[in-house]
């Protein structure tokens, strides 16, 4: 996804700057609907800054200064990013800003480390983050240790040292093994590094659904379900499948467990990442695996907590990604939880017509095609919630059905409940090749310790059974 603005430093000097804010404007405009006069103020302090502090700056001439630079599978938009041969500089400005917050170079540090693990551009060179309060007074500080493909600690400066800061750390950038492009480095991939992912397992090895099995004797469905789907992430690997799973269960039978097994378990074999619509339950599953393996430490739960963002993010956001990019996720295999809530067509497309990815068939129908680009082998597992209500704009499994019928190369295995639910819209067609597995259904609860039958009886009271 394109940033607002991106231009070489000596381009960026020889124009005006009022035509620069309106066109930051406008790409705000067409992403939120509004611009804040706060916001207009805050480009032109900042605009103003860089100009002062890259004026006269001969070696930076060739540099690329890109603004409003989209994290878009993070959520996240860079203040102003200076790519060089020799490095990154993230720039995080705080205008009329007088004071230097705890806060604030936290998030400029998170902003340096999400380029260190999550874009192939920045593996290579140092990565300095510098949080710049305009009219604030930065004190004496030490040049931190910059390594390639590290963060480096974060830097103060003003509006007014932000010229020399620059002039000083570019004088202390060591010459690199492979020097940078800087005009290619905000077109290359979001990649996670392999090392992040192996990280990122390992946060829940201990957590594997065996444990679970064998403190519950009767919960070996469990390791069963999870067989299964490993037995078709393998298959599809090895025989060049296309292949979707449509998992089933009772609530709190530990479908959730199954598909982070896939990610973080014993499925860690295939890379995976873990989607979902709900963005609490993005922060929740990540802040939980990352304390878990910070063992309440401070410092290794920041550390943490970066290692778990490549591998569970937000389902809006991976689509629009690669939908408006048209290029393979780096993983082969997508868990897509709740996948019953999928937007239908008609919802999808009139929800993204003011947005800047324009959705142009049904979420089934783009995640296929996002997973189907991968030359050699896919797989999606798709998480039921069994009698869970179907909202409006909502497709359930029927929109799924729409979406296979029209990607044929997508084999398709099923717990048996999806071809027996008498609601439509949760009902899954005939299609060709589709296979039953019972292993692929959930019936005795987690969370419910030797209550099996409580979600039959809760159904039977919301739909006015009393017999």
């Amino acid at each position: 996804m394109a940033a607002s603005y991106s231009a070489t430093v000596q381009n960026f000097l020889s124009q005006p700057s009022e035509p620069l804010v309106a066109a930051l404007a406008l790409a705000d405009q067409r992403r939120f609907r509004n611009s804040e006069p706060q916001q207009l103020r805050a480009w032109e302090i900042t605009i103003a800054a860089l100009r002062a502090a890259l004026g006269g700056f001969a070696e930076a001439a060739g540099w690329r200064l890109i603004l409003e630079f989209p994290l878009r599978r993070l959520g996240r938009r860079l203040d102003a990013v200076l790519a060089t041969p020799r490095g990154i500089f993230v720039l995080e400005f705080k205008a009329d800003a007088t004071g230097f917050t705890a806060a604030d170079r936290r998030q400029v540090e998170d902003y340096a480390l999400d380029l260190q693990d999550f874009h192939a551009g920045s593996r290579g060179v140092p990565i300095v983050p510098i949080l710049i309060a305009t009219r604030g007074m930065p004190g004496q500080h030490t040049w931190p240790l910059l390594l390639a493909g590290i963060a480096a600690e974060v830097i103060d400066a003003s509006g007014a040292t932000l010229g020399s800061t620059l002039r000083e750390l570019w004088k202390a950038l060591p010459e690199p093994g492979l020097t940078l492009d800087p005009n290619d480095w905000e077109h290359a991939a979001y990649h996670p590094v392999p090392g992040i992912i192996d990280a990122a397992r390992t946060l829940y090895a201990h957590h594997g659904v065996a444990d679970i099995a064998a403190a519950r004797a009767d919960a070996t469905n469990l390791s069963t379900t999870t067989d299964a789907i490993l037995r078709e992430i393998a298959d599809a690997r090895c025989y060049g499948r296309y292949v979707v799973v449509f998992i089933t269960g009772i609530p709190g039978a530990g479908k959730t467990l199954c598909g982070l097994n896939a990610v973080f378990g014993t499925g860690k074999h295939a890379g995976a990442i873990f989607l979902t619509g709900n963005p609490t339950l993005v922060h929740v599953l990540r802040e939980a695996l990352a304390r878990d393996a910070a063992q309440g430490d401070r410092n290794r739960l920041r550390v943490a907590r970066q290692r778990t963002k490549s591998s569970i993010q937000a389902l809006p956001a991976f689509r629009d990604q690669h939908v408006g990019d048209g290029l393979a996720p780096p993983e082969h295999v997508a868990v897509i939880d709740e996948a019953q809530r999928v937007w239908a067509r008609a919802h999808a497309v009139r929800k993204s017509l003011d947005r800047e990815v324009k959705l142009t068939d049904s979420e089934p129908f783009h995640l296929l095609d996002i997973m189907g680009r991968h030359p050699d082998w896919a797989v999606v597992i798709c998480l039921i919630g069994n009698g869970q209500e179907i909202h409006d704009g909502e497709g359930g499994l029927a929109e799924w059905g729409t979406a296979l019928a029209a990607h044929p190369k997508w084999q398709i295995r099923a717990s048996p409940g999806t071809r027996t639910a008498t609601e439509a819209r949760q009902l899954l067609p005939d299609l060709p090749g589709l296979q039953t597995n019972p292993n692929l259904h959930l019936n005795i609860p987690i969370r419910s310790l030797r209550n099996s039958a409580a979600s039959d009886w809760v159904d039977a009271v919301l739909r006015g059974d009393a017999a």
